[in-house]
């Protein structure tokens, strides 16, 4: 949810849209700050669900199993690209 509690979303661990919530107030900062501020948004989210998917994983089969180990490169990987790749992020 943003600062101003006026945008939400919600999305998956790959970073699918699943809920986009704008509320009236939003649309007073214009298409391009609202753009960034949900792109912002959702990657933040996709952190968030990438995180609780290895932590439940983790939880489950162990922090030594060469699965977990595997699933949490594939992770850090997703997330490093996802800096790189997003639309409107600043070099």
């Amino acid at each position: 949810m943003s600062i101003r509690r006026d945008v939400s979303v919600e999305v998956d661990a790959a970073g699918v849209l699943k809920d986009l919530r704008i509320g009236d107030t939003a649309l007073d900062r214009g298409g391009d700050r609202l753009a960034a501020e949900i792109f912002e948004l959702m990657s933040k989210a996709t952190k968030h669900a990438r995180a609780d998917i290895m932590n439940i994983t983790t939880e489950i089969m162990g922090e030594d199993d060469p699965i977990v180990k595997t699933i949490a490169a594939d992770l850090e990987a997703r997330n490093a690209g996802d800096e790189l790749g997003r639309p409107g992020s600043m070099p």
